[in-house]
């Protein structure tokens, strides 16, 4: 799982749990702008947390109040589930049109009215979700690809050159916890914040002295380079690139010249 998909799926899971589904469900994504691509998620709701789910349902008016007071009465205490499974379109996408449902163990006095209620009302949330954190997705990916401009900027003295350029980022997530994940989500979608991976180098004379990869450069848009460009970056460039050139000096002082 590359790093802007482990954000996606992290923030599909706490969405899906803010709005009372299970935190077990199983997450799929698949957001390359293509048809097809979006975001899906699978598994079983028991009778609990029906209950529990509907009225969330309900306060965001994707189902009338009467009818959720009506299918929890019915469901609470009972064996029903249901289960959101995998569809055929689901082995090559990941949308809410992969997702169908099947009902088990339907409570005595529960009649097909009833059902149909049940699951147009899922379906109503399944679609609402699946939109909200398929929007959110994208702006994920975009927060961490690199923007195209070539370079960033660039610094120019007489005889050095130094230049900051974005590259394809690499995968260490391993090493973020949710709670980082958490706080570099709500960075991303409320501050629009980016995570870019960039290459700083040194060169003289078209020769590269010195190179830096930094893994994670946050920025935000219309940030001036000074306020997110760190100092260290450009320490560790200047200190690679003078022992490279002590390591020059010394190899030319070994030459002599032929008699």
């Amino acid at each position: 799982m590359s790093n802007a998909y482990r954000f996606i799926h992290r923030h599909t899971r706490n969405t899906l749990v803010a709005r009372g589904w299970p935190a077990e469900m199983d997450i799929q994504t698949n957001l390359s702008y293509s048809q097809g691509d979006g975001v899906a998620f699978y598994g079983r709701l028991s009778a609990n947390e029906l209950v529990l789910l509907l009225p969330e349902i309900a306060l965001r008016g994707l189902m009338d109040d009467g009818a959720m007071q009506t299918l929890r009465e019915l469901i609470a205490g009972s064996d029903m589930s249901v289960t959101l499974y995998r569809n055929s379109l689901g082995n090559h996408h990941a949308h809410n049109g992969t997702i169908s449902m099947e009902y088990h163990d339907c409570p005595e006095g529960m009649y097909e009215r009833h059902v149909v209620s049940l699951l147009k009302a899922l379906r109503a949330e399944i679609n609402n979700v699946c939109s909200c954190v398929a929007a959110a997705g994208y702006r994920v990916l975009e927060a961490f690809s690199p923007s195209g401009s070539e370079p960033i900027f660039s610094r120019q003295t007489r005889n050095f050159r130094l230049t900051v350029t974005e590259v394809e980022p690499f995968d260490d997530g391993d090493c973020w916890d949710n709670e980082a994940l958490d706080r570099l989500l709500a960075a991303i979608l409320d501050e629009n914040t980016t995570y870019r991976s960039l290459e700083v180098s040194l060169e003289s004379r078209g020769m590269v002295l010195g190179r830096l990869h930094v893994p994670y450069a946050w920025n935000q848009p219309g940030l001036p380079v000074r306020r997110w460009f760190e100092r260290e970056w450009l320490r560790e460039v200047v200190t690679e690139a003078r022992s490279e050139i002590d390591a020059m000096m010394v190899a030319m002082s070994g030459i002599r010249p032929s008699v």
